[in-house]
């Protein structure tokens, strides 16, 4: 299963639709079915996107998959088709065409991405116990050999890749815990500590006093001299 945004090349993987020559900008595109498992409870109204390349169909033949919201010149999310799932062991795939950044969409309604996404990603899971958990981490945070030794196999059925590392993809293991492996989830290092702060929590010994004597006679001894100066200067002046 994959959720597909904004891909860059000119095809979908489902056939009978291809991608716009130019980009094209789309104010509140349609929602074309309300009441599929991706868009139920999704309006589109006063969505704004600046950029976007939408599906066409291609030739005559009727193309495959569902359309799901349509605006500009053509589909703006697709999504392969249920009959075809599982039937033909076509994999689950929903694709947007844009880019939801918000550089780039604007949603009037901003809860209705969230809900879109959620919705995409329960789909594209299809079936699974409510009670199932998730975790989305990097091959290295896998663990070396620890995710074979846990019985990690791939959601999609398909063999895992030999290896220490697993290769992106959703896997379970025994307990029906779901594991998003991906190349993107890289976690951010902590914040480094002040150098001040760093100094302060530092183990340093009590300052000791010094045992060394220091003679104080030569410095008397001139500034004596440098008073003497000064009041000859004033009497000669």
């Amino acid at each position: 299963p994959a959720l597909v945004i904004d891909p860059q090349g000119a095809a979908v993987a489902l056939s009978g639709w291809t991608r716009a020559e130019a980009d094209v900008t789309v104010v509140s595109p349609a929602v074309t079915d309300g009441q599929d498992p991706v868009t139920r409870d999704v309006s589109l109204a006063g969505l704004a996107v600046r950029r976007v390349r939408p599906w066409v169909r291609q030739g005559e033949v009727a193309p495959a998959g569902v359309e799901l919201a349509r605006g500009g010149t053509g589909a703006l999310i697709l999504r392969s088709d249920p009959a075809a799932v599982g039937a033909a062991g076509e994999p689950r795939r929903v694709y947007l065409a844009f880019d939801v950044g918000a550089e780039n969409a604007h949603f009037d309604r901003p809860e209705m991405l969230p809900i879109l996404l959620a919705n995409a990603v329960g789909w594209l899971l299809g079936d699974r116990p409510p009670t199932v958990s998730y975790e989305a981490l990097t091959p290295a945070q896998a663990g070396a050999g620890v995710w074979r030794a846990d019985g990690w196999v791939r959601a999609d059925g398909q063999p895992a890749r030999a290896g220490v590392w697993p290769a992106p993809g959703l896997y379970v293991d025994r307990e029906q815990k779901c594991h998003a492996v991906n190349l993107t989830g890289l976690r951010a290092l902590p914040t480094p500590e002040a150098p001040l702060d760093a100094v302060a929590r530092a183990a340093l010994p009590e300052p000791q006093p010094s045992r060394r004597d220091v003679p104080l006679w030569p410095a008397l001894v001139l500034a004596a001299m440098a008073l003497w100066l000064g009041g000859w200067a004033a009497r000669t002046a």
